[in-house]
């Protein structure tokens, strides 16, 4: 009661605003205080009711103390749910992608050939296979379970039906560039194919004569260059600039060459392989615009625009402008993203109606009317929701893996430097600071049992390069291994 008396009295002295702001005060000193101690929530509340209660207190911050408790529960779940799942995304990336398959005799390029286009490597099975572009891990789990569904449901592999006309197929390839890319297909501007090499055959064919000119950016993946001169176009190089790790494009020199009449087409890469660069909005618009001035027909290859690394964005040339779209081809394929190569499908949106109704006439003529039957159910289920996830999944080990290398060469041999890598999981080793010529670091990885692609075939006409290529898209394990042999055999030699 006399407790009662003399807060009344001061209550009554000095102004009510000031007294209830010195009372809020102790009571947030005293529970700051207080709460840390406090291990559970009832003895704070209890504390929280008796001041209140007190002082007349309750019915004002009640409900705010409360709600501070909710929000402090909250967070804390939202928390422990964030490393749950991080801890649970870590572990299905480790049993997805972590896992060393052995790939000898299972007839593939990239291990079961290296006796027959490397013999000058005397144990294959001791090699480190980081060269061509496919990747060493299991294919996504939804696109083997819809072959196996396939198979165990229908075991008869006779002609497929024509793709062109089946609305699942023609709808996962508008769906996925729609929701990923923001552009927008239509059914009857899409052709099918077996993959990106006879697209772009057909391609020159359809808008070249012989002798004409293709004027094509290097370095870049050899067979490009080679599908035209086999069928003899003219190649109409356009050397790229390397500058501060990343290549540059030369405009001065595209558009003279863009100017000449007897070049017809030009061959973008988009990102570029082999490096991974990530053209910009503007570098695309550029090239795609300057084409369109000089009537040049536009191959836009971006095989590899699934594979953009977080921090980049990679735009589609047709996306820019319906004019642009109607003279450009562009090629969509999910062989390098889900590793599907050996099931030979590719398509080709062509949105200029009569160059689309030739390229089917040429296509055709070439004895091509039947994709993969298998080739097409792995499009679908890639090009799905399911297809998405696993290769988030994917985009995740490919950065963590690109982070690896940078560390351990950074630490381990720094002279050894890697390009900026944008796209892809191919990227590019840089030995020109080891000052050594181009042979003996070509013998040193064949003593190393390390193979990596050599770029000269990337050039037109051929050069020798400082540069190698190198596919990060295997288990770390495995990637370890190989940049621990590449370190060691170049410090073996600068101690001889």
């Amino acid at each position: 009661m006399k407790i009662h008396c003399f807060f009344l009295f001061i209550g009554s002295t000095y102004n009510l605003k000031i007294f209830i702001n010195f009372l809020l005060f102790c009571r947030y000193k005293m529970l700051s205080k207080l709460r840390p101690k406090m291990k559970k929530k009832q003895t704070v509340k209890y504390l929280i009711n008796f001041f209140d209660n007190t002082f007349g207190l309750r019915n004002i911050y009640f409900q705010q103390i409360a709600q501070e408790f909710k929000m402090q529960e909250s967070n804390q779940q939202k928390q422990m749910q964030s490393e749950n799942e991080k801890q649970q995304q870590i572990e299905r990336q480790k049993e997805l992608f972590g896992t060393v398959v052995n790939r000898m005799h299972s007839h593939c390029l990239k291990y079961d050939a290296i006796s027959i286009f490397f013999p000058e490597y005397q144990n294959p099975e001791e090699v480190s296979c980081n060269w061509v572009g496919d990747m060493d891990f299991n294919v996504c789990p939804y696109i083997t379970e819809g072959i196996q569904k396939r198979i165990k449901t229908n075991n008869i592999y006779g002609y497929p039906g024509l793709l062109i006309k089946y609305e699942p197929f023609l709808n996962s390839l508008i769906s996925w560039c729609r929701r990923r890319h923001s552009y927008e297909i239509q059914p009857q501007q899409i052709n099918i194919t077996q993959n990106t090499l006879q697209t772009i055959s057909t391609l020159y064919r359809l808008k070249s004569k012989k002798n004409q000119g293709i004027i094509i950016q290097t370095p870049i993946y050899y067979k490009i260059i080679d599908q035209a001169t086999m069928i003899g176009r003219k190649i109409v190089p356009n050397p790229l600039i390397f500058q501060d790790g990343l290549y540059y494009i030369n405009f001065e020199l595209l558009e003279e060459q863009l100017a000449d009449p007897n070049n017809k087409i030009m061959v973008f890469c988009n990102p570029l392989n082999p490096s991974g660069r990530v053209w910009t909005y503007d570098e695309v618009k550029r090239v795609a615009e300057l084409c369109l001035k000089y009537d040049v027909f536009l191959i836009s290859d971006e095989i590899f625009a699934d594979l953009t690394l977080p921090g980049y964005k990679h735009t589609i040339a047709g996306s820019i402008s319906n004019e642009i779209n109607n003279n450009t081809a562009t090629i969509f394929t999910p062989s390098k993203a889900f590793n599907l190569s050996g099931l030979s499908i590719s398509t080709v949106v062509i949105p200029n109606q009569e160059i689309h109704r030739q390229f089917t006439q040429k296509n055709n003529s070439q004895g091509f009317y039947y994709a993969n039957i298998f080739g097409q159910i792995a499009y679908e289920n890639a090009y799905s929701f399911q297809g998405e996830q696993w290769l988030t999944d994917l985009m995740d080990y490919i950065v963590s893996n690109y982070e690896f290398m940078q560390q351990y060469l950074t630490e381990q041999y720094p002279d050894i430097e890697i390009l900026q890598m944008q796209a892809g999981y191919l990227t590019m080793l840089d030995f020109s600071k080891t000052n050594l010529p181009y042979q003996k670091i070509k013998q040193i990885l064949i003593n190393s049992n390390v193979l990596l692609e050599d770029l000269s075939d990337f050039f037109y006409p051929k050069q020798t390069s400082q540069l190698f290529r190198i596919n990060i898209a295997c288990p770390q394990v495995k990637l370890k291994e190989c940049l621990e042999k590449i370190v060691h055999g170049f410090k073996s030699q600068s101690k001889n």
